[in-house]
């Protein structure tokens, strides 16, 4: 496979000698779309100054810069982006590339993104946020990036969920903290009428119960 080989000598060989530069795979990747997965920087420049379409999709309307985003391939990132990467592009999930940095704990691809425009509120489809991802199984720092950067801690999924309650669900003390020191709002409720800390005392995640002591919540 072309990306396999990481070879710009073999790409620039099949380029120059009439290779379709948007061939697609049976899942619709192109080759920048492979290149930016795998982090390929170098064929993926070759690619870009080639005419490459950035903003080709994949069968499930992923774009490169997507796929870059989601295996933390910074370079790739910055040069996509440099290209004129849409950073706001959505695939069929409604998720964009800083919904798959948030939800890879990809700290540093979630800086570049948000520097480019990302927005850091947008929603999915199932109406979460990149800081809901990021809660459920994040690390404390691309948090407390998002929460600097703007992003709302109030907002609700379309089943009332905070992001205190991904958190919440998946036993992730550390970000629980980094929310309740930024001081979201504990008291809101699911469709279900549960708040998080009721979740996460039902999952007997202990130590975000006990935040409720440390930070004086009632």
């Amino acid at each position: 496979m072309l990306i396999g080989d990481k070879s710009v000598k073999i790409a620039e060989f099949l380029l120059k000698h009439g290779a379709n530069i948007e061939a697609k795979s049976s899942e619709g990747g192109t080759p920048l779309m492979y290149a930016a997965y795998y982090g390929n920087i170098r064929i993926l420049r070759l690619l870009l100054k080639n005419g490459a379409k950035i903003e080709a999709r994949s069968t499930e309307e992923g774009t490169a810069l997507m796929y870059a985003a989601e295996m933390g391939k910074g370079k790739c990132v910055e040069a996509l982006l440099d290209g004129s990467a849409n950073a706001n592009a959505k695939n069929d999930d409604g998720w964009t590339a800083l919904t798959w940095a948030a939800e890879g704990g990809w700290t540093d691809i979630a800086r570049i993104l948000i520097k480019h425009g990302a927005k850091v509120d947008v929603r999915d489809k199932n109406r979460s946020t990149p800081l809901m991802h990021a809660s459920e199984k994040g690390k404390p720092v691309l948090i407390s990036l998002l929460i600097k950067k703007g992003a709302r801690l109030n907002l609700t999924d379309k089943e009332g969920k905070t992001a205190l309650m991904y958190a919440a669900i998946t036993g992730n003390t550390q970000g629980a903290r980094v929310l309740v020191k930024n001081h979201i709002n504990t008291m809101i409720k699911n469709i279900g009428g549960i708040t998080a800390f009721v979740m996460a005392k039902k999952r007997a995640h202990k130590q975000i119960v006990d935040l409720k002591k440390i930070y004086h919540i009632k």
